[in-house]
């Protein structure tokens, strides 16, 4: 039987923390550059380190899961998943797959967007 002690995983969590950032940073420097060019590297790293704790906290696990939710946070704005519609659809994880709650958002921007204009 293999243990694996508490100190261990978090030395993995830190690790796997770590190079989610560094994807997620180039990710948003080629897909936002307009967005991130004002952030100093040391504030998009906090910026991607919290955004992506809260999407582990949501259920958004794989690296295109969290990719997604930084997409949102970066379009709707860092906390928009404190705000309702989002809120809620970001909680409803008994019965949405991560995936689906950010098509659901997306439809939901979509409609915001519409009644905008």
């Amino acid at each position: 039987m293999l243990l694996i002690r508490n100190e261990q995983m978090e030395i993995m969590r830190c690790q796997r923390m770590s190079v989610m950032v560094t994807r997620a940073t180039a990710h948003v420097r080629r897909f936002y550059p307009a967005k991130v060019v004002d952030l100093e590297p040391s504030q998009l790293e906090l910026l991607l380190r919290d955004t992506l704790r809260v999407a582990y906290a949501y259920g958004f696990v794989t690296t295109s899961q969290a990719l997604k939710f930084v997409n949102l946070s970066i379009e709707l704005g860092v906390g928009f998943y404190r705000s309702a519609p989002y809120a809620v659809i970001l909680q409803a994880t008994d019965h949405l797959t991560a995936d689906e709650r950010v098509l659901h958002v997306r439809r939901c921007m979509a409609l915001n967007a519409e009644d905008a204009q």
